[in-house]
Parts: structure tokens; sequence; C-alpha cells
């Protein structure tokens, strides 16, 4: 899984700082199956019912003082 975070600081006075954030979860988002499962007298045996790895992106600002 790759996660991406971009950060701009942007000076505004001596101790006056704001900052623009780009964050990128799952970046490719690519699709990370579970283990199959191992239970041998069950019809479920072998099947994957689990994936994980949904993108999530968030923007966000913050002022620092």
């Amino acid at each position: 899984m790759v996660n991406l975070s971009v950060f701009k600081n942007f000076p505004i006075k001596e101790r006056l700082k704001f900052q623009l954030r780009f964050e990128s979860f799952a970046l490719f988002n690519h699709t990370n199956f579970g283990n199959p499962s191992s239970t041998i007298n069950t019809g479920a045996f072998g099947n994957i019912t689990s994936a994980s790895g949904n993108r999530n992106i968030q923007i966000g600002a913050k002022l620092q003082f």
C-alpha cells in the first residue's frame, strides 16, 4: 500500500504560518485480499471473504501561530 503526503508552508509573519496539505492513502487503489479460509470441513474452505485498500484522499489547511 502506498501513501502520499504533500505539505506546503506559507510564512505570513514572523510567527504566523499557513500550511496547505494534501494526503492520499492507498494511492494506487490496489485491492489487498485477505487469506483464504483454512477450515477443511466447511463449504467456505479456500474462499477469500475479505479485502482492503480503499483509496482515501483528504485536503486540509492549518494556521500555525
